[in-house]
């Protein structure tokens, strides 16, 4: 009985021993799995941002000539009947005002550079993460929804497939 003692020990401070050593090797490559991550996201983030960029160029570009097209397709088509020009202005107006998504880009733009920051983190970030990025989808759908540049429509589908990128990635986020 007094042999076995100092055996178990042995044991128990070799399996202590292993346990500690499996538990750094763990917290290591968890370490080399996040940064991984991060690169991946941060990638996609700065995919989305020359995206974004490029959607505002084009509602910028765009806007003068869609707003001159649209007053003269009022003026067509209000050609036969009687209508007051201040009010004609005023309703071509409001509904070029619709169609622009300069608000929902610059949200997004915020939302992307806090995802950004965010993603830099030491701290456990996955639900924020995923909290900014439904704010994102939201804001892309709007974009979506207002857009009538064909170029720009076809660029909020590529937003939104690296949105849900990197969804996909913060699912292994803690």
């Amino acid at each position: 009985p007094d042999g076995q003692a100092p055996a178990q020990q042995v044991v128990l401070r070799a399996s202590l021993d292993a346990a500690n050593e499996a538990m750094k090797k763990l917290r290591s490559s968890r370490r080399q799995e996040g940064l991984q991550l991060q690169k991946d996201i941060q990638i996609r983030i700065s995919s989305t941002k020359r995206i974004v960029r490029r959607i505002h160029e084009l509602h910028n570009n765009y806007t003068p000539s869609r707003f001159k097209k649209l007053r003269e397709n009022a003026e067509q088509f209000a050609a036969n009947i009687d209508v007051d020009p201040i009010r004609l202005a005023q309703e071509v107006a409001y509904i070029a005002s619709k169609a622009d998504c300069t608000e929902e880009i610059v949200r997004l733009q915020t939302h992307i550079n806090r995802l950004e920051k965010v993603i830099k983190s030491r701290k456990p970030v996955g639900s924020m993460l995923n909290f900014i990025l439904q704010e994102c989808h939201r804001e892309t759908n709007t974009i979506g929804s207002k857009t009538d540049i064909p170029e720009a429509a076809s660029l909020v589908i590529d937003l939104k497939e690296e949105f849900e990128r990197i969804k996909e990635q913060v699912q292994n986020v803690e």
